[in-house]
Order: C-alpha cells, then sequence, then structure tokens
C-alpha cells in the first residue's frame, strides 16, 4: 500500500470515526387521546303552554353528534338544531411529531317560541409520551384557527421533558400560535393540547364556531464527536506510518538489486 493510499485509509477512518449522526430518533412511550361533546336543542311556541319538544346526543371519540328539535301542533312547525363534530390525529415518526385536533358546531334556536334554545359543549384531548435517544433540536411549530360567532373557548399545550418546560402557564387558555426551536437531551418527554368549548343561545340566537390547533416538530440531531476516535487515530497513524516505511524499504531493496 502506498503512502498516499495509507493516508486517504487513516482520513476515512477519522471521518466515519467523528462524524455525528444527522437525525434524533423519537420513539414513542404511550398515545392518549380523549374527547367529549354534547348538545341538547329545545323547541317550543308562544310561552310552552304545551309541552316543549327535547332532543340531545353526547358521544366520546372523533365523531360528529346532531340533536334536532321539532316542535309541532295546530298546523305550526318550529325548530332548535345543535351539530357538534370532533376530529383529530397523531403521527410519530422517527423524526417528526405531528397532531391536528379540530373542533366545530353550529346550532340555532326557533325565532318563534319565547323558550326555544340551543347548547352545546366540546373538549379535544391528546397526551404524547415519548423518547429521544440524542440530543436534538427541535423546531416546533403551532398555528390556530379560531372562527366563531359566540362561543367560550379555552386551549392548553404543554411540553414537559429533562430541562424543558414549555407552553405552560405562558399559553394557558390561549390559541396558541409560536415558531420555536428548544434543545432537548435524551430522555422521556410529554406533550399535552387540548381545546374545548361551550355554546348557548336562546330564543332566535345562533352560534357557528371552528377552532383548530395544528401542531409539528421536527427533530435534528446535535453534532456530537464520537470519543471512539480518541483511541483508534493513534493506532491509525502508527499504522499508516508502519506500511509507509515498509514501501520505503521495498524501494530501497529494488534499487540495490
Amino acid at each position: 500500500m502506498s503512502c498516499r493510499n495509507s493516508c486517504a485509509f487513516v482520513f476515512l477512518t477519522l471521518v466515519l470515526c467523528t462524524a455525528p449522526a444527522c437525525v434524533a430518533d423519537i420513539v414513542p412511550i404511550s398515545i392518549s387521546e380523549d374527547a367529549n361533546a354534547s348538545g341538547q336543542a329545545e323547541a317550543c311556541i308562544g310561552f310552552c303552554n304545551f309541552d316543549p319538544v327535547f332532543d340531545s346526543f353526547n358521544f366520546s371519540g372523533p365523531q360528529s353528534g346532531q340533536a334536532l328539535a321539532v316542535w309541532s301542533n295546530f298546523g305550526t312547525e318550529t325548530t332548535s338544531e345543535v351539530d357538534v363534530h370532533v376530529t383529530r390525529s397523531v403521527n410519530v415518526s422517527a423524526e417528526n411529531l405531528s397532531a391536528l385536533l379540530e373542533l366545530g358546531s353550529f346550532g340555532f334556536a326557533c325565532s318563534n317560541g319565547n323558550d326555544c334554545q340551543a347548547s352545546d359543549n366540546a373538549d379535544n384531548y391528546i397526551r404524547v409520551v415519548f423518547a429521544v435517544d440524542s440530543p436534538a433540536l427541535v423546531h416546533l411549530t403551532a398555528s390556530c384557527t379560531v372562527l366563531t360567532s359566540n362561543f367560550m373557548r379555552d386551549f392548553g399545550l404543554e411540553l414537559t421533558g429533562p430541562g424543558v418546560s414549555f407552553g405552560s402557564p405562558e399559553l394557558a387558555g390561549q390559541c396558541p400560535s409560536f415558531d420555536d426551536t428548544l434543545l432537548f437531551v435524551p430522555g422521556a418527554y410529554q406533550l399535552v393540547v387540548d381545546e374545548s368549548f361551550a355554546d348557548s343561545v336562546n330564543a332566535g340566537g345562533f352560534f357557528s364556531s371552528l377552532e383548530s390547533i395544528e401542531l409539528n416538530a421536527d427533530f435534528t440531531s446535535v453534532p456530537e464527536p464520537r470519543w471512539i476516535s480518541l483511541f483508534f487515530a493513534p493506532l491509525m497513524i502508527l499504522f499508516a506510518l508502519y506500511l509507509r516505511s515498509r514501501s520505503h524499504a521495498s524501494t530501497r531493496y529494488r534499487f540495490r538489486r
């Protein structure tokens, strides 16, 4: 092996020994999800001299519900209605964590009755526990959409782990929207995101509500030297010098002949 080849071998070895991994792996530990929604509609005419009509719904999990109350008597009809939908998704890969939560509702209370009413409430929740196997920079972004005519809302977002406490209480109750970079050390972390709303209107009123939270986290490893190179580098240098000395000795032998 020539000197050039041996030096190239040493250089390649040092690069392989010291090159850092490009991506920090995320290891999901557990994912918990929960959602609940309920609604009620009431319809009647006048001062409810006749018994009002009620309809309601109650469900858990990502789905939709509807309450439709239709009061009819003596050829007169009136209606109150409530619709609610709940959706969400959570995705965890080796390099990314993303979540989307959405709540929406629509309702109205009949206008030709004093005791007509429509109401609902809903909440949406995720909790992700995961581990990071090497130091990483985490690019964390969140966007929030709120379209509402009449409702009360609440939000929560909290990210905790070794040396990290993000989102609470600074974002308590607020619609989260940010773009930040955090440093994660190896260890276990927990992300909790939740949202909720409540609507209520009386005769002649209506509401239309939509709120969504979209969260994304990209993980990139922080370059770290691989300390194994401190052990192998001297050995590789000695090996290259040995090959070089053999090459010189072989050259002198050929010249003598």
